[in-house]
């Protein structure tokens, strides 16, 4: 039965990923403990006629990183969002070990009260830092600061260049984010086609998509601070799949080459296949991805014939 009730701002996260083939973990350095599914596994697995097989729990050592014993630590609570990239490819990047829980969210799994505890917002991602008596943080964008400030990688220490970059991770928080995301829900997801919504909510994103061009006009390689930091990261993880918001990036030249700059870094081809592969390609078969639009609105409770 479908989850009726769900609040737009959990389903845009949720819809804002295309339709990638969804596969068992079944290459180091990922060891799955348990096996579940989310929703995006669902959809996939339906959609492609392949088994959902995802990690309940498992350890994954990022190249370089010593061994994790159950007592220290990170474990990383996610799913295959733009949200849940940001922290997944950030611990790549920081080449660190972290366990990952997959939050089956087809079964309302982040609005149990094990994970209120954690998140008393019951979103997606959240981490414990063991190292840090259990320490709970959520919210993306928290995280990242919370990682990268601990770890001293991807924000700079220069109160100059730590404001920058910390302003162009708000731009994404406040702005790219929620504006994409409502975009694709009435874009793909809506149970009917609101011209106004639909407007509205394609203008501001591509105008948002229109400040990085303008910034990256000048000659910059990212965003902030002369260096790569999280406020690339967190942009990228949303705009690596505007297309699901009736986005094109045909008119953006800057924005490809710094697409195309970071989508080549190893750390964050291997983030975006967390908490389970994504396939990007799959997204450019209009068949597969009304088939993914189609279970979405099932299990989400906005499909047509259950309103």
């Amino acid at each position: 039965m479908a989850q009726a009730g769900r609040d737009s701002f959990e389903l845009v996260d949720l819809c804002a990923v295309s339709v990638p083939i969804c596969s068992c973990f079944d290459r180091e350095p990922l060891q799955p403990c348990e096996t579940t599914s989310d929703l995006v596994g669902s959809i996939r697995s339906a959609t492609l006629g392949l088994s959902s097989c995802l990690p309940g729990t498992a350890i994954r050592t990022s190249p370089g990183a010593g061994s994790m014993s159950s007592k220290t630590g990170l474990t990383l609570y996610t799913a295959g969002t733009p949200n849940g990239w940001k922290a997944s490819i950030l611990l790549e990047e920081l080449g660190i070990p972290y366990r990952v829980h997959a939050i089956a969210m087809a079964k309302n799994e982040q609005k149990e009260p094990w994970f209120i505890k954690i998140n008393p917002n019951g979103r997606i991602p959240a981490i414990v830092d063991h190292d840090e008596g259990d320490l709970p943080v959520f919210e993306s964008g928290a995280i990242m600061i919370y990682l990268a400030e601990k770890h001293g990688k991807c924000l700079p220490t220069n109160t100059r260049s730590k404001a920058e970059v910390i302003s162009w991770l708000m731009f994404q928080m406040g702005g790219l984010g929620p504006m994409q995301g409502q975009a694709a829900h009435f874009v793909r997801f809506a149970p009917e086609q609101i011209e106004y919504g639909i407007k509205r909510y394609t203008n501001e994103t591509k105008r948002l998509y229109g400040v990085i061009e303008k910034a990256l006009s000048d000659g910059r390689q990212w965003l902030a601070a002369g260096e790569y930091t999280i406020a690339d990261i967190a942009n990228f993880s949303w705009m690596y799949v505007h297309q699901m918001a009736g986005i094109t990036l045909d008119d953006l030249p800057h924005v490809q080459a710094w697409m195309k700059r970071i989508e080549e870094r190893p750390a964050v081809r291997r983030g975006i296949d967390v908490p389970e592969p994504f396939d990007k390609a799959a997204m450019q078969d209009p068949k597969k991805v009304q088939e993914a639009i189609d279970m979405v609105r099932k299990f989400t409770g906005t499909h047509k014939s259950e309103l």
